[in-house]
């Protein structure tokens, strides 16, 4: 999932930037993105929101939800209290991605490919480290930090339309 990976790559290189240039210390900055990361524990819930609910609607939910916290992060830039409440709803809906975003390619592929096609899926995973600084260098050149995450909560977006070409019984 590139895009899940993207945003990842996003929020621990941009958010304890903003932190620092919010005027809060860099302990505050990696103390944001322990909470991030601890959200990790919610996955089994985002599983059960799957079976209930289908992997499409979570998928497609998830993408809407984190492009949208994301972006209004961004927007809410100057006020670093709804910034950092916006980068945690962010990473919460990222957690949702993790939980499920295997899912189309554990059951598309065969299990005797597998081995195989797990090297192909992770090169996007790979991928993604080196696009996403790449990306908002050029944006960075254009624009101040504010646009990073607005442009970050633009693809996260876009990202939804994704789940739409998975097949109806996922």
């Amino acid at each position: 999932m590139f895009g899940r990976s993207f945003w990842w790559v996003f929020f621990f290189i941009y958010a304890p930037v903003y932190m620092i240039r919010s005027g809060h210390s860099g302990e505050e900055g990696a103390l944001l993105v322990s909470a991030g990361n601890a959200m990790l524990f919610l996955t089994p819930a985002f599983g059960r929101l799957a079976t209930r609910y289908s992997l499409r609607r979570v998928l497609t939910c998830a993408f809407l939800a984190l492009g949208a916290a994301t972006a209004l992060a961004g927007l809410a830039f100057a006020s670093s209290t709804w910034a950092i409440v916006f980068l945690l709803a962010g990473a919460l809906a990222c957690v949702a991605l993790d939980a499920v975003g295997n899912i189309p390619f554990i059951r598309s592929v065969h299990p005797y490919e597998r081995p195989q096609m797990t090297t192909v899926f992770r090169t996007y995973i790979d991928a993604s480290e080196l696009v996403t600084p790449a990306l908002f260098a050029l944006v960075l050149t254009v624009w101040d930090l504010q646009g990073v995450f607005v442009v970050c909560g633009v693809f996260m977006a876009l990202c939804a339309v994704w789940p739409r070409f998975l097949p109806r019984g996922m």
